[in-house]
């Protein structure tokens, strides 16, 4: 080899000064892209843990609406039989059914009953369950009266929200607690 790095031993070590190189700018990009989601984690973590507990504020509160309806069918309810006046949306979103029936003290009543155990046709004679003391509000599906299924069912989903909150959090926590475990532990 002459004075200018010719010759093989030069080709060999500019090839593998170029790989050094190389392999520095990829690293070096590998941090900054590893920064980068490090830095964007944080916000994504927490408009998750926002929808998340929302969600979750959302089903239990509407578990506890079912389950005070649930309950005073199942302490109050009268079976009647009723006739289904209009169906509502049978193919799309909520499905529900207008029927018309006659309490126990004589009132005629028209109400709105979304829980079915498969949905009557119009004309049909049904089974339907009230609370006498508001029949129009509290009403169901004979055959489903009272339904604590839609409880179980918000409250599941409420639990499991709040649950997965926490799971997003838990990693974040136990590095937290790490760092400061070494740095106590480590003297610096």
């Amino acid at each position: 080899m002459d004075e200018n790095g010719r010759g093989w031993r030069g080709a060999v070590e500019r090839r593998q000064a170029r790989r050094q190189a190389a392999n520095a700018r990829e690293a070096a990009g590998r941090r900054s892209w590893e920064r980068r989601t490090q830095r964007g984690w944080p916000a994504v973590r927490t408009l998750l843990t926002i929808m998340l507990v929302t969600l979750a504020a959302f089903s239990l509160t509407d578990s506890a609406f079912s389950y005070w309806e649930a309950t005073i069918l199942r302490d109050e309810g009268v079976p009647a039989t009723g006739l289904v006046e209009k169906i509502g949306r049978p193919n799309k979103g909520p499905r529900y059914a207008d029927v018309r029936f006659t309490t126990r003290d004589g009132r005629a009543v028209s109400a709105r009953v979304d829980n079915w155990q498969g949905l009557p046709a119009e004309g049909d004679r049904v089974a339907v369950c009230y609370a006498p003391r508001k029949p129009r509000k509290y009403v169901q599906d004979a055959r489903v009266c009272p339904d604590f299924g839609v409880v179980r069912f918000g409250v599941v989903t409420g639990s499991g929200s709040l649950g997965l909150a926490i799971a997003v959090w838990v990693p974040w926590l136990v590095r937290r607690r790490r760092r400061s475990g070494i740095t106590v532990a480590g003297g610096g």
